[in-house]
């Protein structure tokens, strides 16, 4: 009998000559991202914010889980509040030069609360409708402000242009932004008496409900922001001029709730863990930087929960006052979460404006400090990185700025070389600082820090794309040898080290080692991060002549 051969997945024993190609090519790892936060709204939107919330009435979980790639995509998002305010440092952390500065990649946002819709509700002569606002929470309830649309959806029954005996739907949302506490102004300028409703959908002239009806069910637009909740038409269904008697201006939504739970914090944090991103902003700060949900979120990145290596930064103390002094102060919080995996950050700032300066928050100063951090490459150090504020309300002396630097907490100062606010060094809480990586592979800088994590989320998914990643084939010892996983590696450090010409996260790498045990491979490699350089020490010899 003759013996068959494999020819392209398909056995033969005719003989002859047969001709096969195959690649040569190896694609290089894929670049995974580094720069993508995630925020838990667990209070600091309330009565703000589109969608629903982890546990909503339409969606929860993943499903409510909302992501932006640019700050006008934020800020349209969330529509006002302390995170409209926070969109610009995350976004745009420094002041444009002469080379772009980069801020976030990717902001995936989550509301840690019970949500259920607003209705709008049209009682009219000849039957009745019911519209439901896609949105949920208290932001999608109307709320007028000397006769104007402040905030959340209303509806406005008008008449015709073309055709004075029909009528027109339209819907709107309001464009107040909200009152920033610090300076007890609204946050872009514009008072709610003086803010302009947002038309979102209108509907065409029509004469009667059953033909508004036929248009909700096939506006695209106007499913995108609400959905014909019920609707009970008369014999006639028409809609007649006694309607605009009875509503002559903004019908207003109503009826949406929001309610902050542990409950739904927890459900926030386990729908994020297959999300890319590396750091957590945690927006409980002050007197609250203690709070549990922060603790909760240590816990998560700490102990083997998070599905990579992740980091939280936090905002601490605001002013002298809270610097070093009590329990809650800044240093003694740096102290209390002692990790390499948390960065803290102190001190409120100052923005210039046409009429002065205005106070923003550490909340806001470490949103810039996030921002600038997630838009460097890993191994581009934080240290000295110029950030987009114009005053501090607690100027560090120079023994201050031992003390926080000595002590884990993230500050920044006037520069006076460099001629701008800048980050005093790239650190995180880690106590145990006195080398650059402990013995324990612990370390108290960011970029180290990044790297380590950086290396290891490319290797996780570049390793099982390339092994595991094949429909019809593998793998097993007979596939997937000790010298494939040897070579591969090889050829993966090798892409990420640093040369003349391209920065990369290592230095160098050595000893890789593939070893087989039942049905583990165990595979080990030495690096060199591309540390950073944050002191150059020049000494001047004086001769004589």
């Amino acid at each position: 009998m003759a013996t068959k051969v494999n020819i392209n997945g398909k056995l033969t024993s005719l003989p002859g000559v047969y001709a096969i190609t195959k690649s040569g090519i190896v694609n290089p790892p894929t670049n995974l991202s580094y720069g993508n936060i995630v925020i838990i709204d667990d209070g600091i939107g309330a009565g703000f914010g589109a969608g629903t919330g982890v546990l909503g009435t339409a969606k929860q979980g993943g499903d409510s889980i909302y992501e932006f790639s640019s700050l006008q995509a934020m800020r349209d998002f969330v529509k006002g509040g302390e995170l409209w305010n926070l969109a610009l440092p995350l976004f745009k952390p420094a002041r444009s030069s002469a080379e772009p500065i980069n801020g976030v990649s990717k902001v995936f946002l989550i509301h840690a609360r019970e949500t259920s819709p607003a209705t709008i509700s049209l009682d009219l002569a000849n039957g009745s409708l019911d519209i439901e606002t896609q949105d949920e929470g208290l932001n999608a309830n109307g709320v007028l402000a000397t006769g104007k649309l402040a905030r959340g959806y209303a509806a406005k029954l008008s008449a015709g242009v073309a055709d004075k005996t029909k009528f027109v739907l339209s819907l709107y949302h309001g464009a107040f932004k909200g009152t920033d506490p610090l300076n007890n102004a609204p946050y872009d300028g514009i008072a709610a008496a003086d803010t302009r409703a947002a038309q979102l959908v209108s509907s065409p002239e029509v004469a009667t409900i059953t033909e508004l009806v036929a248009w909700m069910n096939a506006s695209t637009a106007f499913k995108t922001g609400f959905r014909l909740k019920n609707s009970a038409v008369t014999t006639t269904g028409a809609i007649v001029a006694a309607d605009l008697v009875t509503y002559p201006d903004y019908v207003l939504a109503t009826g949406a709730t929001e309610t902050y739970t542990p409950a739904a914090f927890d459900a926030a944090l386990s729908a994020l863990n297959t999300q890319d991103f590396t750091f957590f902003f945690s927006t409980r700060y002050a007197a609250e930087v203690k709070h549990a949900n922060n603790q909760k979120l240590l816990d998560f990145i700490t102990g083997g929960e998070s599905k990579y290596e992740r980091f939280m930064v936090a905002a601490a103390q605001a002013d002298k006052a809270g610097f070093n002094t009590g329990e809650d102060s800044s240093i003694a919080a740096a102290h209390y979460y002692n990790s390499d995996k948390v960065i803290l950050v102190h001190g409120a700032a100052k923005l210039t404006t046409q009429s002065g300066f205005k106070l923003v928050s550490q909340l806001y100063k470490a949103a810039a400090v996030l921002g600038r951090i997630a838009g460097l490459a890993p191994q581009t150090p934080a240290t000295f990185k110029r950030i987009g504020i114009n005053g501090e309300v607690h100027k560090l002396d120079n023994a201050e700025l031992e003390l926080a630097n000595n002590n884990g907490l993230l500050v920044t100062h006037y520069d006076y070389e460099l001629d701008d606010f800048v980050i005093l060094q790239g650190i995180n809480t880690l106590q145990q600082n006195e080398y650059l990586v402990n013995e324990d592979g612990t370390s108290p800088s960011i970029a180290v820090k990044r790297i380590t994590a950086q290396l290891n989320k490319e290797i996780v998914v570049n390793a099982k794309r390339k092994f595991f990643g094949k429909d019809n084939a593998g793998p097993n010892r007979n596939t997937v040898t000790e010298a494939d996983l040897k070579a591969w590696l090889e050829g993966f450090l090798q892409s990420r080290t640093a040369n003349a010409l391209t920065d990369n996260l290592i230095i160098r790498f050595g000893n890789v080692s593939a070893t087989v045990s039942g049905d583990n491979y165990y595979v080990q490699y030495e690096f060199v991060p591309n540390f950073e350089v944050n002191k150059i020490v020049i000494t001047g010899v004086i001769l004589e002549a």
